[in-house]
């Protein structure tokens, strides 16, 4: 019974796709490939997290009590530059910048407080 189920399933998937697939439609943008160049823009979202590794060595000197980190997010904008060198050969140019920010907390000892 089962596999009546499977083959019934498979022959209706079948149907469909060869009536879909047979249908004639006229393609968007035919030659938009075949352009020697092609431009466009990246917008990206990044997150930065860092970590102060503290020297062991000059804690005796030092007045600096406490520190933390905190990451924080940002984005990055792009433009896209593709070359088309050949039928399967692109050349792709993608220079971006990436704008964030990063915060540290401290906390000073003044004098013999």
């Amino acid at each position: 019974m089962k596999l009546k189920k499977h083959i019934v399933c498979i022959i209706v998937l079948l149907s469909i796709s060869i009536g879909v697939s047979a249908q004639s439609r006229p393609h968007n943008m035919p030659y938009y490939d075949l352009k020697y160049f092609h431009f466009g823009y990246v917008l990206g979202y990044n997150y930065a997290d860092f970590a102060i590794q503290p020297r062991s060595d000059l804690n005796n000197f030092d007045s600096l009590m406490r520190i933390e980190t905190s990451g924080m997010s940002g984005f990055d904008v792009g433009i896209v530059v593709n070359f088309r060198l050949g039928k399967y050969f692109d050349f792709r140019f993608i220079p971006n910048i990436s704008l964030l920010d990063k915060r540290v907390d401290y906390q000073i000892q003044y004098g013999n407080i």
